[in-house]
């Protein structure tokens, strides 16, 4: 079933996704003990996918959503690939940790762009998916499905990192994202809709804002939605200052014990 496949997608990219940030930020941290730097990677991730959300999804509309999706889990599992590479130890004892906190910078951006076309292309194509009148059910299966991986990852990724290592940890998420990418292989074409004019792309994206202006149902969804990442975005922060003080409290359990 295509709408499974869709889910499996959802799982476990999103579950990769969250868990390499949590191994990022923590690799990151034990490398500078600088919290600015864990503010660095939530701007590295938030940036372009703020600012390239509005063209990202003026292109989606014209494209292939399956294309869509399955360029941005290209990105994602590549940038995990290289981040999985880059917290192995010996490498920042070869090339020194200014280059793998760059590295690790630039993967995060990646992940934040592959972002401004993964949202849309999902959105989109769940539409295509299901029937319209379990499109309801469908949203809101695949938005617990969703936030279920968010915290899950998370989850893995710590008691992995703390168990067996940063390195087991990356291996982990790296394989999250490919069983995740598996499931766009089992979606079918969801070609764009015929336009009968042609129009630019501020043509279009202003037309789309009056759409969703007045149309309250969907205005109503949008507002809801953007609860969800107001939601998500204490819970990141928090993530993050869970990283310093844990780390600071580790420091000073050590010099205690001497």
């Amino acid at each position: 079933m295509e709408f499974l496949a869709f889910l499996q997608l959802r799982l476990f990219v999103a579950m990769g996704w969250h868990m390499q940030a949590l191994v990022v930020s923590w690799y990151v941290y034990a490398l500078t003990h600088d919290p600015l730097m864990l503010a660095l990677i939530g701007l590295a991730e938030a940036v372009p996918a703020i600012g390239l959300a509005l063209p990202m999804g003026y292109v989606v509309d014209k494209m292939d959503k399956r294309t869509g999706i399955r360029i941005a889990v290209v990105m994602i599992i590549s940038s995990g690939v290289a981040s999985a590479f880059l917290v192995q130890p010996w490498v920042a004892v070869k090339f020194g940790s200014g280059v793998v906190v760059a590295g690790l910078l630039a993967m995060i951006f990646i992940n934040g762009s592959a972002r401004a076309m993964y949202s849309p292309s999902m959105f989109t194509a769940l539409g295509h998916i299901v029937p319209r009148d379990e499109i309801a059910r469908a949203s809101a299966l695949s938005s617990s499905v969703w936030q279920g991986a968010m915290i899950a990852g998370p989850l893995l990724g710590g008691l992995i990192y703390g168990i067996y290592g940063v390195g087991v940890a990356a291996i982990v998420f790296v394989c999250l994202m490919i069983l995740g990418g598996i499931g766009s292989l089992r979606l079918t074409p969801k070609p764009p809709v015929e336009q009968t004019e042609r129009r630019s792309m501020k043509q279009d994206l202003t037309l789309g804002i009056r759409f969703i202006f007045s149309r309250p149902v969907i205005l109503y969804w949008k507002r809801l939605d953007d609860g969800v990442l107001i939601v998500e975005a204490p819970y990141k922060e928090c993530r993050t200052l869970h990283v310093v003080v844990s780390g600071r409290l580790w420091r000073l359990y050590a010099r205690v014990l001497g």
